[in-house]
């Protein structure tokens, strides 16, 4: 049977999202983000598993800053009088996926 590592606790994927720092290079966010397991009792996660969860956050902001651009410019394109819609692209940045 093929076993997996197990998947992180949720504390660990928060902490990443409220520690990392885009200006500071990822190996800190890590830093951090392993520090913080330490003071709440968990095991410190790997490195590896941390700087690509680390990138993931990441990349999942920049596509959220982009979404966010996009739908402004679009509304500004448009005239930029159809705030109501403005506020439901900005809603939709928002959701998960």
């Amino acid at each position: 049977m093929t076993r997996f590592a197990p998947r992180y606790d949720q504390r660990v994927l928060d902490a990443i999202a409220k520690l990392d720092d885009e200006r500071q290079p990822l190996a800190e966010t890590c830093r951090r983000v392993g520090d913080y397991a330490n003071r709440v009792g968990l095991s410190r996660p790997s490195y590896v598993h941390l700087s690509r969860l680390v990138a993931a956050e990441r990349e999942r902001r920049r596509e959220r800053r982009e979404a966010i651009v996009d739908a402004v410019f679009e509304t500004l394109r448009f005239g930029g009088t159809d705030v109501p819609r403005l506020a439901e692209r900005l809603q939709e940045t928002k959701r998960p996926g």
